[in-house]
């Protein structure tokens, strides 16, 4: 089984405050959407019902490009969670959209990792609804050629 099909660890879901629900509902159709504070402009990731900055409590979430640079990575040789047991070695990488620098993701490379490097360009790719991802889709990254 590649990483693309490998659960996640642990049930993904919308947070139970429901604060981060446009962006699983993004995912769903195909966007990556991220919290904009519409006070101040500020994009604010962990999703928070308050701005950081500005305190205000209105947020719109535009969908960004997936497109991305490696920030920093690792290779995990623990599986942490049993599901993982069969997939270990996998590589973890910190990304920072291109479209919205001030925001860093981090998620589960798909590729081979022999070209990642620091800087690497990456492009996300959402892997749909299934019974191994707790049928909520999962943002993955892979590099660009």
């Amino acid at each position: 089984m590649r990483l693309s099909e490998a659960p996640t660890a642990g049930p993904i879901a919308p947070d139970p405050d429901g604060a981060d629900r446009p962006y699983w509902d993004g995912l769903r159709r195909g966007e990556l959407r991220i919290p904009c504070c519409e006070n101040c402009g500020r994009h604010v990731w962990t999703p928070q019902r308050m701005c950081p900055q500005c305190q205000s409590t209105a947020f719109a979430w535009p969908a960004v490009a997936a497109t991305a640079t490696v920030y920093s990575w690792t290779r995990t040789w623990h599986p942490f969670l049993p599901e993982l047991a069969d997939h270990v070695p996998y590589t973890v990488v910190l990304v920072q959209l291109d479209e919205v620098p001030s925001v860093r993701l981090l998620g589960m490379l798909v590729d081979d990792e022999s070209a990642l490097r620091i800087g690497a360009p990456v492009h996300g790719v959402i892997q749909p609804p299934g019974p191994l991802t707790h049928d909520t889709p999962v943002l993955r990254w892979r590099l660009t050629a």
